[in-house]
C-alpha cells in the first residue's frame, strides 16, 4: 500500500476529491515544515488499524448544527477586553 505525502501547502491546494483518491491508494502523510503532523486514511483503513482495540465512535455527520463544536476547545484563551 502506497503512502502519499503532502506538505500542509499542499494539502491548502487540494480537492477533497484529489486527497479522497489518494487514501483510497493508501495513507496520506500530512507535513508542516517537513515533520510529519497529521495521517488521512479512509474509514475501512482506519477500522482495519483499530481493528485489535475498541474503536472510537465515528461521529454523526447529520448532527444538528446547534451541537457541532460542542465539548471543543480550541486552547486558545479568549481575549481580554481593554478598556481603550
Amino acid at each position: 500500500m502506497p503512502v502519499t505525502t503532502l506538505t500542509s501547502m499542499q494539502l491548502r491546494r487540494s480537492t477533497f476529491r484529489s486527497l479522497s483518491a489518494a487514501a483510497k491508494r493508501g495513507p496520506v502523510i500530512i507535513t508542516t515544515y517537513g515533520k510529519p503532523t497529521h495521517a488521512l486514511l479512509t474509514v475501512e483503513g482506519y477500522q482495519k488499524l483499530t481493528a485489535a482495540e475498541t474503536p472510537a465512535p465515528i461521529p454523526d455527520t447529520h448532527a444538528p448544527i446547534s451541537e457541532i463544536g460542542q465539548g471543543f476547545s480550541p486552547g486558545i484563551p479568549a481575549r481580554k477586553k481593554t478598556g481603550l
